[in-house]
């Protein structure tokens, strides 16, 4: 493979569009006429949107997941990804000078657009799930004295069954968008293990707010155990195990 390639053939850009990363038609939008794809030289594609009424003109990774990247050694990276390497390995066997930190943004941009595009709105937890939220961040507390860090928080699902966790991140603990995430992975039925967080409990009533939705709630008070006294499937260990 010669790795000094200035210009993506178009078979790339097929390729590309196939997967969704970049337009298959695009329409203009000053005369909304259908542009084509034609050859040019004044981009380092090598390829161009134009429309043919009003000559306006577009680049290919325009309003796209490759925008401001340089997807000349994307293929690369996504069938590295695919085939399960690192992003320090992809780093080290691309010919094509990138950065690792250019190389690692490549694979974030892959994975993510795969991810939210062919994986999560399919994805199905069979259950019993875990879930559980927490504080995300490398630096996660803040001593006294000290400017507070930004809090991020994510909320995890974790089957049992499968072992596959689910993570999001989220911007509020708020009990509707809390449902709203789980209502896309956990159809009505399923078993759902919690601790005593007043997004799924009344701790004072002992009343769920998921039974409510269909699910088979079962939760424990992490203020007094982390296991159940009495029924020892009530715990939250593998969700917990999952933020490490």
């Amino acid at each position: 493979m010669d790795c000094q390639v200035k210009k993506a053939p178009i078979e790339v850009i097929y390729n590309f569009a196939k997967a969704g990363l970049v337009h298959s038609r695009r329409w203009c939008s000053f005369c909304n006429s259908r542009m084509r794809l034609v050859r040019t030289r004044r981009d380092y594609i090598g390829y161009i949107w134009i429309c043919p009424i009003c000559f306006d003109a577009k680049r290919v990774t325009q309003s796209t997941p490759l925008n401001t990247l340089n997807p000349l050694l994307f293929d690369f990276s996504l069938a590295m990804w695919i085939r399960g390497a690192t992003p320090k390995m992809a780093g080290d066997m691309s010919c094509g000078g990138n950065s690792l930190q250019e190389q690692f943004i490549l694979f974030r941009k892959a994975s993510h657009h795969y991810m939210h595009t062919r994986v999560l709105p399919y994805l199905q937890l069979r259950g019993p799930i875990e879930i559980d939220e927490a504080k995300i961040g490398r630096r996660r507390w803040h001593f006294r004295g000290e400017f507070p860090k930004k809090i991020r928080w994510a909320f995890g699902m974790y089957c049992r069954s499968t072992g596959i966790p689910v993570l999001y991140e989220i911007k509020s603990k708020v009990h509707g968008h809390l449902v709203s995430l789980m209502k896309r992975h956990m159809p009505s039925g399923r078993v759902v293990l919690s601790d005593h967080h007043s997004s799924y409990v009344i701790l004072r009533s002992s009343k769920s707010h998921l039974a409510r939705h269909g699910w088979y709630h079962f939760w424990v008070n992490h203020s007094n155990f982390y296991i159940h006294e009495k029924f020892n499937f009530v715990f939250t260990g593998n969700i917990e195990r999952v933020w490490a």
